[in-house]
């Protein structure tokens, strides 16, 4: 992403982020067509869903590398369609990055059965992640990476917990254990 912005035109930048987020794109449409075809079982998918949450909020509460692989791809061309694969791939190749926390929404807004409100939740959390990815290209050489990769594991810890906790809070409210 720092190679992109630092030695790429704008317009390469821009195709490169609508490549990495086209990807979101497509789980946006089928979180929407699924939400619309299940909600005759609404009771046995928000169950799943809170099952789902637990099982991720453990794995990152644990640090469990369940989703890891690598990728590396030599960039030393341009060109739009270059820009756009190569975000298409990284989309991809950061799944075991986002792809928990994507779940664990996907997982919230489809038990609602509400095709607009799920479409809705996830365009945001799409337009949000992509803003924030942007603006990092932008000031990357300013990052001090070291000192964040230091606290990478207590973050995933807590966001690990966090998810546990919504998934165990849905699980008892499913059952009319809470509110």
């Amino acid at each position: 992403m720092a190679y992109s912005f630092l030695e790429r035109d704008k317009i390469e930048t821009l195709v490169f982020t609508l490549g990495l987020f086209s990807v979101f794109f497509v789980i946006i449409i089928l979180s929407m067509i699924f939400t619309a075809t299940i909600t005759h079982y609404l009771h046995w998918i928000r169950i799943l869903a809170s099952l789902i949450l637990i099982f991720l909020g453990l794995v990152l509460l644990f640090n469990l590398n369940l989703f890891n692989f690598n990728l590396r791809v030599k960039n030393n061309k341009t060109g739009l369609l270059k820009s756009f694969l190569m975000g298409l791939v990284t989309s991809l190749a950061w799944a075991p990055c986002y792809g928990s926390y994507l779940l664990s929404l996907m997982s919230v807004t489809i038990s609602k059965g509400n095709v607009v409100y799920t479409g809705l939740n996830l365009l945001s959390y799409t337009l949000g992640f992509a803003f924030t990815i942007y603006l990092i290209g932008f000031i990357v050489s300013e990052i001090n990476f070291k000192k964040i990769n230091e606290w990478s594991n207590i973050i995933n810890r807590i966001c690990g917990l966090i998810i546990l906790i919504v998934g165990v809070y849905m699980l008892l409210a499913q059952y009319g254990i809470l509110l």
